[in-house]
């Protein structure tokens, strides 16, 4: 199966700083797992869980959010 990609709006539900991983929750309830490599500009350790933001859900299998940014 292909992997899809779509632009979302979400939350931070939860971060973990010193492993370098956390994950968002789409509006729609989807938890998509994040790596720090997924946040824009190095921004991964100002992250607050809460915070929303804008991202690429990534789904070929599990869901994975790319290309995190703080929401406008």
């Amino acid at each position: 199966m292909a992997a899809t990609h779509r632009v979302q709006l979400g939350r931070v539900a939860r971060i973990f700083l010193e492993s370098g991983f956390g994950f968002v929750r789409t509006h729609d309830g989807v938890m998509a797992y994040f790596a720090a490599a997924d946040v824009v500009d190095d921004g991964f350790p100002h992250l607050v869980v809460g915070e929303r933001v804008r991202f690429e859900l990534g789904v070929d299998g599990t869901p994975h959010a790319m290309d995190i940014a703080p929401a406008a």
